[in-house]
């Protein structure tokens, strides 16, 4: 028995390896967000970009006849843009204080971050970096009078962690309360049910947040569902090849992941988190 349970871990490994891997070109687009901390009561922000265009974003023109006038905040960063050899091509937002930059659509692959102090009419640059995740956040924090402008990614990567735990010991927990009421009792027929529960919960969760990483919330859900289905098929090969047949082992697939998948739908509505 266990022999053969190895064999179909095995397969169960393999086949999500190539099947899981799939990406759909829609929804939200790549996105820049920079967490500041700064004592200025005003400043502005943009990115500066290597090329001319990125998607509806197009380079300002160098000169303008009423800019100066209309608007000189604007004009400065024109005049900074000629000097530099990225270009002016976002929005340049006013910020106060501990605020937060955000370019959500169309960001930039490789930029720098440009950020303008009316009260000493003076700018500070960042190197220039390549967007490291699909929405990249960054944390900065700026010092104006002594120069300091630190730089560094902030993306959360302990609440994965946190997230996967919980889910995980929730999934367990729905699955063997489901497989004692299918009459799955012996110690043996509990072991499988959580051995093919961790392999299929931490690879579907490295899935998941690879997606999320590399990809926007609406695919990873696309694929999260797309994901679910696969283990069923699969957890329905293992439990029939390897749990006694009169007890069901696909219907119990079946229903406990139905159950499983629709508790995590209503935590994460219930909490406002993304899957």
């Amino acid at each position: 028995m266990m022999r053969r349970m190895k064999s179909c871990l095995v397969c169960l490994i393999l086949l999500m390896s190539f099947v899981l891997p799939v990406y759909a070109d829609m929804g939200p687009k790549p996105s820049v967000h920079v967490d500041v901390e700064c004592d200025e009561e005003t400043y502005y922000m943009t990115l500066l970009t290597e090329r001319r265009q990125y998607g509806p974003h197009r380079e300002y023109e160098s000169t303008a006849s009423n800019d100066s006038e209309e608007n000189p905040i604007k004009e400065k960063f024109k005049e900074y843009a000629i000097q530099d050899e990225f270009y002016l091509v976002g929005d340049i937002e006013q910020l106060s204080h501990d605020d937060t930059y955000s370019w959500t659509y169309m960001a930039p692959e490789t930029f720098k971050i440009l950020v303008y102090f009316p009260s000493t009419d003076s700018f500070l640059c960042s190197e220039a970096m390549s967007r490291y995740a699909y929405q990249s956040t960054y944390q900065l924090v700026i010092d104006v009078e002594s120069g300091i402008f630190d730089l560094s990614q902030n993306y959360d990567y302990s609440g994965l962690l946190v997230s996967f735990l919980f889910c995980f010991s929730m999934t367990l927990l729905i699955e063997i309360m489901i497989g004692l009421s299918f009459n799955f009792r012996v110690k043996n027929e509990l072991q499988i049910i959580v051995m093919v529960n961790t392999v299929t919960q931490i690879l579907l969760h490295a899935f998941i947040h690879f997606t999320l990483y590399q990809r926007d919330n609406f695919t990873a859900a696309f694929c999260y569902l797309m994901a679910e289905v696969i283990v069923f098929v699969l957890e329905s090969f293992i439990y029939y090849q390897t749990l006694p047949k009169k007890k069901h082992p696909v219907l119990y697939a079946l229903v406990s992941n139905f159950i499983s998948f629709v508790t995590g739908v209503f935590l994460v509505f219930l909490s406002g988190m993304t899957v």
